[in-house]
């Protein structure tokens, strides 16, 4: 016998999606000198005060709803909102060898996610590795490349667009239970969508929380 117990657990992803727009658009604006440095304290708080927070929470439940990569992420993207953020706040824009370095794991650590994310969802992945490609950019401007932080903030215009699409998908695909607008699933992650009650429980023993370790 199966017994499922039901959470009140929406999805998360349109939050994040959203969330994630509003900070690419607010650090593309800066990067491509559209604003004067005076503003750069604005888009710090509100780095700080609207995206940082949105996206830890997006992140926060989508752990609770078992979407380990999403949550990973929406975590990887908050924190390191958090940290340009408090750094245009304290110190103003510039460029720090000691950022190079920190960007430049993050970026390895969304490739990462692009990889894994590929065979089942390539338009999410396709949108990591445009945020992995505006970090890049980040990584060469702070090492000393100053030309390249134009592409940093061109590349962060593309994914505003990119995430807005993604967030109102999602949301429509969650209000609707189908998909409207394509999210180009492939695989499990279409069978999760997809599939029966059988298809969902097939492995079901293995996953973290069931099995006896990670």
């Amino acid at each position: 016998m199966t017994r499922i117990m039901l959470r009140p657990l929406g999805s998360a992803m349109p939050l994040g999606f959203f969330a994630f727009g509003a900070g690419a658009l607010m650090s593309a604006v800066l990067e491509l000198q559209w604003v004067t440095k005076t503003e750069t304290k604005t888009a710090a708080i509100a780095l700080l005060t609207f995206v940082m927070p949105l996206e830890m929470l997006a992140c926060i439940f989508s752990f609770l709803s078992r979407d380990a990569a999403g949550a990973t992420a929406m975590g990887i993207f908050s924190a390191s909102w958090g940290v340009f953020g408090t750094l245009w706040l304290v110190v103003g824009p510039g460029q720090s060898p000691e950022l190079g370095v920190f960007t430049g794991m993050v970026t390895a650590a969304i490739l990462c996610l692009a990889v894994v994310g590929w065979r089942g969802k390539p338009l999410l992945a396709s949108l990591l590795l445009l945020a992995a490609a505006r970090d890049g950019f980040l990584v060469a401007y702070h090492l000393g490349v100053k030309t390249t932080l134009t592409g940093a903030g061109w590349c962060g215009l593309v994914l505003v667009p990119l995430s807005i699409y993604c967030g109102l998908a999602f949301l429509m695909e969650d209000v609707n239970q189908r998909t409207i607008l394509p999210l180009l699933r492939r695989g499990t992650a279409r069978q999760s969508l997809e599939g029966d009650l059988g298809d969902q429980l097939q492995r079901i023993e293995r996953e973290a929380g069931v099995r006896n370790q990670l």
